[in-house]
């Protein structure tokens, strides 16, 4: 029976802004006050085969599983596109994990190839901390930090195929996750070598300075395993053909 109300509104659902930025600003927290309070127990975990890093690896390969399970959405939906952007994503994730742990190197005792001896600076089975793509890190730091927090801030500029399980809501809780990246990218680039940043703070030795990068990859894998979680719940696995906007 028609009561004359009007029908309620499809409110697009809230950014559950307290929880994930939380923990984003506790890991931040966490991780600045052992760097400048207890920076031995800093450089313990941000070491090489460390926690933190054990924890990217972990982190990276599952994100690149989300992004695999959207890619291969996409491709149902004949959306060649955005199926080539998330098998993109996939594999980056996956090499990315991968690269973290030198292709698990130290886990099955693997010797360093003499080709890689002669260019990587830690000696290890990587292509990150060799001498071409040493040069791009920094720039990698923004351009990551940067584009994710861009489509987390502005999700409906990222199309689907079909319909929408609800409105996509901007991502701000996740800011903490995306920004110290961009951050520290840009502050790289500026101010160069680490021998000027230690001039500026004389608390960064050399070593803190490259355990430093470890905490930030770690906010980055969190950041970009959350996103696709949402990314997943809002994409219809039974979408149609075509391109969507949000309804």
């Amino acid at each position: 029976m028609n009561t004359g109300m009007p029908k309620p509104l499809n409110v697009p659902p809230l950014s559950p802004f307290p929880y994930l930025a939380f923990f984003g600003l506790v890991l931040i927290a966490f991780f600045a006050g052992l760097l400048v309070f207890r920076s031995d127990i800093f450089l313990s975990v941000c070491r090489e085969d460390g926690i933190v890093e054990y924890s990217q690896a972990a982190v990276f390969f599952i994100s690149a599983v989300y992004a695999g399970i959207l890619a291969v959405r996409f491709l149902r939906a004949a959306a060649l596109i955005g199926a080539g952007i998330f098998i993109f994503i996939t594999v980056l994730l996956a090499v990315i994990a991968a690269e973290e742990i030198s292709w698990g190197q130290r886990l099955l005792k693997i010797e360093t190839p003499l080709f890689l001896r002669e260019t990587n600076i830690q000696n290890e089975i990587n292509i990150h901390n060799t001498g071409f793509f040493q040069s791009l890190i920094f720039p990698g730091y923004a351009l990551a930090g940067g584009a994710a927090l861009f489509f987390a801030l502005f999700p409906s500029l990222i199309p689907s195929p079909g319909k929408y399980k609800s409105r996509r809501f901007s991502h701000s809780d996740l800011i903490p996750f995306f920004l110290p990246a961009l951050t520290y990218g840009i502050y790289r680039m500026i101010i160069g070598d680490g021998l000027r940043l230690r001039r500026v703070y004389p608390l960064l030795t050399a070593k803190r300075i490259s355990a430093v990068q470890e905490p930030i990859e770690l906010l980055l894998a969190f950041g970009a395993l959350f996103f696709l979680i949402r990314l997943r719940k809002e994409i219809s696995p039974d979408c149609q053909s075509g391109f969507h906007g949000v309804d």
